[in-house]
């Protein structure tokens, strides 16, 4: 068994791998003979009584454990109360990760959760949303600038970005690994108009290094208690 996701009603999966392929309780594939919920090969959906309450479980399993980010999204099923739990958990390459543990459905990340996979290992981290020039789109970016880059981490009912983001610890560029950080303003700021104050840095604009072609900014971090954070957001090359 490369992958297998399992989430403990009552909730329904979206898992997409590192490739891109996604799969959901409704992904259908028809034949003569079957009905199948599977993106063949690549990710199946099967629901079982994983444990034993007379309530199907939903689980997703992946034959092949590939490299890159799996992200992992939770939809509540219709007849589901703000009041209901549910858990979630990961199997892959001999380890068990426990993503959630009876959580509140009003409780689910906006963003889903990660795991990152080396194919020999996964490790958790934590979607974030950021919006890059924010009040901008598209996000046209020139690589030969001097300026700077503005990024706003977005904030969520569940994750607070100005308290939790350890700023000093944020890359961001082409491939999210650059370190081109200038500042990030004190305080916060509401960005979304959400009514929840978002963070936003700087990043110098030669030092994020994007190329000619490149379609997405990436940002890379942790989180005040060292969970890796990543968050991306299209952009436009400009000369």
């Amino acid at each position: 068994m490369g992958v297998e996701v399992r989430a403990l009603s009552p909730v329904n999966l979206i898992v997409t791998d590192p490739d891109g392929f996604t799969i959901t309780a409704q992904t259908l594939v028809v034949t003569e003979r079957e009905h199948l919920r599977e993106v063949s090969g690549v990710l199946y959906y099967s629901e079982w009584d994983i444990d034993g309450d007379g309530t199907l479980d939903d689980i997703v399993i992946a034959p092949t454990l590939r490299t890159g980010d799996y992200i992992i999204e939770i939809i509540p099923e219709s007849d589901a109360l703000p009041t209901d739990v549910y858990t979630l958990e990961i199997e892959a390459a001999g380890t068990t990760i426990t993503l959630a543990q009876n959580v509140p459905i009003n409780d689910i990340p906006s963003q889903g959760y990660g795991i990152r996979s080396t194919g020999e290992a996964i490790s958790q981290f934590i979607p974030v949303a950021i919006d890059i020039k924010p009040g901008s789109f598209p996000n046209s970016i020139n690589p030969k600038s001097k300026g700077k880059i503005p990024v706003a981490i977005l904030s969520a009912t569940t994750f607070d970005a100005p308290l939790e983001v350890d700023a000093s610890s944020l890359t961001f560029g082409r491939t999210g690994y650059e370190p081109s950080l200038a500042f990030c303003n004190s305080g916060g700021g509401d960005m979304n108009g959400d009514g929840i104050l978002d963070l936003v840095c700087h990043f110098h604009t030669q030092a994020a290094a994007f190329h000619s072609g490149d379609t997405q900014g990436i940002l890379k971090g942790e989180t005040i208690d060292g969970t890796p954070i990543t968050g991306k957001d299209s952009v436009r090359i400009v000369p």
